[in-house]
């Protein structure tokens, strides 16, 4: 597709195994702005932006995947020269270029990226992303799995070409994660390097835990899964101040939990607890003791502040509603009490006793037991006369 001086909006599309022999395998946007929703760009091919090129132009893409896709030359995945697109929930993944840019080349192109990953990417230069007289801005941005065969695994910055990150993850790249004439601005984002921090504030270099991440020498390669597992040092550490978009590339909720996580994917933690109730003994005689035992467990991924109410039956001493609260570490922590009762003498029935659990993050659940009383009976003697 080959827009000039237009502003198309397309929606659903897929661009698949298409062929330019310069620029836009999959589309061409000279002074064009066109607006892109659920769209693929997939196996397409070009001597420069294989997927799509962008001159004079500044498209808005959301959720779009450009995957697969080829260039001889730069811009494996995209080329942006002289054009500032907005790409909010975008994957590029597995794309290759020859020279530089497997996934992104940008040149005289500021890009404004949100809720994006890079990964399996290959190239020369900047096996994720390329930028020369550039100045992107990326918000909780992933890069991993890319290679370069020289330098840049995860983004390659000259002439003066340098990005701002935010809330971001450069990890598992290779040979490095930013090369070594590049100084972008970089702040609340998990970066590898082999010794200390790199300098920006709120940053951290520590292994973020992908649930399955790929090598890069594997590049280019579609696989690999980078949401973050449970007791990632990403989750939590971002900047919120700095989100823009109400959810993340899942489409999952961001922020959810005490602040924005690292990367492009909000980690979202498992809530539930697990409630049971036993009674003893059962059947209970009327006027016996009966001893009621509670017990609540934090089986989810946060901890969860409940508030336990137990109604005790009609027919035991004492009756009526009893009220807890305590707070349950993740995973694993446990609440119990006993609960002591006298039943009613001479009652002959069914004890049904039942304890809600609710928490102040939503979760709820629930329990009850039934237990049998068993009456006394009295027998009085028959006298005959005769």
């Amino acid at each position: 597709m080959c827009n000039y001086y237009s502003n198309p909006a397309l929606t659903n599309v897929i661009f698949r195994s298409n062929q330019a022999s310069l620029r836009g395998g999959g589309m061409y946007n000279e002074t064009s702005n066109p607006a892109l929703t659920n769209v693929t760009f997939t196996g397409n091919q070009a001597r420069d932006g294989g997927g799509m090129c962008n001159y004079f132009s500044s498209p808005i893409l959301t959720n779009v995947t450009l995957s697969s896709n080829e260039a001889n030359s730069i811009g494996g995945g995209m080329e942006n020269l002289m054009g500032g697109p907005t790409l909010t929930n975008v994957a590029f993944i597995g794309n290759k270029a020859s020279s530089a840019g497997g996934g992104m080349h940008n040149v005289y192109g500021d890009a404004t990226l949100t809720n994006v990953t890079f990964s399996g990417n290959r190239a020369d230069y900047g096996g994720g992303m390329y930028n020369s007289l550039s100045r992107p801005t990326l918000t909780n941005v992933t890069f991993s799995g890319n290679l370069a065969n020289y330098s840049g695994g995860g983004t390659y910055n000259v002439n003066d070409g340098n990005s701002t990150l935010v809330n971001s993850i450069l990890w598992g790249d290779s040979p490095d994660e930013i090369n070594s004439g590049g100084v972008p601005i970089i702040t609340y984002s998990d970066v590898y390097t082999p010794t200390g921090i790199y300098s920006g504030t709120g940053n951290i270099n520590a292994d973020p835990q992908f649930v399955a991440p790929i090598t890069a020498t594997a590049a280019p390669t579609t696989t690999g899964n980078y949401r973050l597992r449970t007791g990632s040092p990403a989750i939590d550490a971002g900047n919120t101040l700095s989100v823009t978009a109400p959810t993340d590339l899942d489409g999952n909720p961001r922020v959810h939990g005490a602040a924005v996580d690292m990367g492009a994917y909000e980690y979202q933690a498992a809530l539930s607890l697990a409630v049971t109730k036993q009674a003893s003994p059962d059947p209970v005689r009327a006027g016996a003791q009966l001893t009621y035992t509670l017990r609540v467990t934090n089986t989810g991924d946060l901890d969860l502040h409940v508030v336990i109410t137990d109604t005790l039956p009609d027919h035991v001493t004492p009756i009526g509603m009893l009220t807890w609260t305590a707070t349950l570490a993740a995973p694993g922590g446990t609440w119990s009490q006993p609960i002591v009762v006298t039943v009613t003498r001479g009652y002959s029935g069914t004890l049904t006793n039942r304890v809600q659990v609710t928490t102040v993050e939503g979760v709820t659940s629930e329990a009850q037991v039934i237990v049998n009383s068993i009456g006394y009976k009295v027998y009085l003697p028959i006298v005959l006369r005769q």
